[in-house]
């Protein structure tokens, strides 16, 4: 099993994050894919109470759906956990859409699952924003599930900034919107909507990492990906966007990592 690290990103370079009333920490999950790694008593429970984050994030993938069966005890085990002691808000990636949209592969699997989160109180922003505020900061959290073409290996179908426009709206000036995303690649796109933030994973790091040209190959079986893992930078509506790419918290089907420890990411925000 790969090491897991704790990974710190300092997020205040929107005007609107510069004058909160405090500093304030996002903890953010992604690619679990349902890895032991959060069970209970585990390790990486206990450094998210260690960080006692404000709110926490999951960026999609948490569990894993393959070839019929879906493996999701420990993703529902550290989500119960965790929504008893801080707000969590959850995006779909590839594999819970496919549970979701493939019910005669996963029999009663679907239901099962997103009936669990519901039951615990989080919050499922599939196409979907919820408005909070955080220390004395407005925060608009949208949350982007993209259609199963798009995460295509050959013909991949990449969205663009109508797409967003058409699931989302039009983000609010008065808000500082963050966009959780699954895949990176929909980073351009999601900076010309308006995102100040965004939030992915799933290249799992690029699984193997060389020094000075990164990530080697992806969830999306693509060489050298361009966004594998870390901070970005591009152009946004207003002033630039962020987006922070997690290499995730574990494996699926090909269990394979070198150079590239599970992440968990702390984004400590404003001041």
């Amino acid at each position: 099993m790969a090491k897991l690290r704790i990974i710190h990103y300092k997020i205040n370079r929107k005007k609107s994050l510069l004058y909160t009333d405090r500093p304030f920490r996002i903890a953010m999950l992604a690619d679990l894919h349902d890895n032991p790694i959060a069970r209970d008593g585990g390790i990486l429970r206990r450094h998210i109470s260690r960080m006692e984050p404000d709110l926490i994030v999951c960026c999609g993938d948490m569990l894993t759906a393959k070839f019929g069966e879906s493996h999701t005890r420990n993703a529902l085990s550290l989500l119960e956990e965790l929504s008893q002691r801080y707000p969590v808000y959850y995006v779909n990636g590839n594999h819970e859409t496919r549970l979701a949209q493939m019910p005669e592969r996963f029999p009663e699997a679907d239901r099962g699952y997103f009936r669990s989160l519901s039951r615990m109180g989080v919050r499922l922003l599939n196409n979907a924003t919820a408005l909070i505020p955080i220390a004395g900061t407005k925060i608009a959290l949208a949350g982007y599930e993209a259609a199963l073409p798009q995460y295509g290996r050959i013909r991949r179908m990449l969205p663009d900034e109508q797409n967003f426009r058409e699931n989302l709206g039009d983000p609010s000036e008065e808000y500082y919107t963050i966009l959780l995303s699954h895949h990176p690649d929909f980073f351009d796109a999601a900076a010309r909507w308006g995102a100040d933030l965004v939030l992915s994973g799933h290249l799992h790091g690029g699984m193997v990492r060389l020094p000075f040209a990164g990530g080697v190959v992806g969830a999306s079986l693509v060489p050298f990906p361009r966004y594998d893992r870390g901070k970005y930078l591009l152009p946004g509506k207003d002033g630039d966007c962020t987006m922070i790419v997690s290499a995730g918290l574990g494996d699926h089907t090909i269990p394979v990592r070198w150079n590239d420890p599970y992440e968990l990411v702390i984004l400590e925000c404003g001041q």
